[in-house]
């Protein structure tokens, strides 16, 4: 029960943070969310502790993305795919 507590209020902090900052990267939408790092604020962390919370923020991602929730666009920038995230129809209702 825990874990699952857990995930809803994650996936509802992405929604919240998209609700307010359509387009925003995985690691954008990453530093928007709550995080236990030791009293440290985002900017502030570690970079090897970032990398884990994009891994986990993704997940989350691809989890909405599949519910029909979130879509991703791409778009190429100075020769690199940038992917941005946004709220569909659906995600709104949420």
């Amino acid at each position: 029960a825990e874990i699952l507590t857990h995930h809803v209020i994650r996936l509802n902090q992405i929604v919240d943070y998209l609700k307010q900052h359509p387009l925003a990267t995985s690691y954008e939408i990453a530093g928007g969310l709550t995080w236990s790092m030791r009293g440290r604020r985002w900017e502030d962390a570690p970079n090897r502790q970032k990398w884990f919370a994009v891994g986990e923020t993704l997940a989350h991602i691809s989890y909405l993305m599949e519910e029909g929730r979130i879509r991703r666009i791409e778009e190429l920038v100075d020769g690199k795919m940038l992917r941005r995230y946004e709220l569909t129809q659906k995600g709104y209702e949420m």
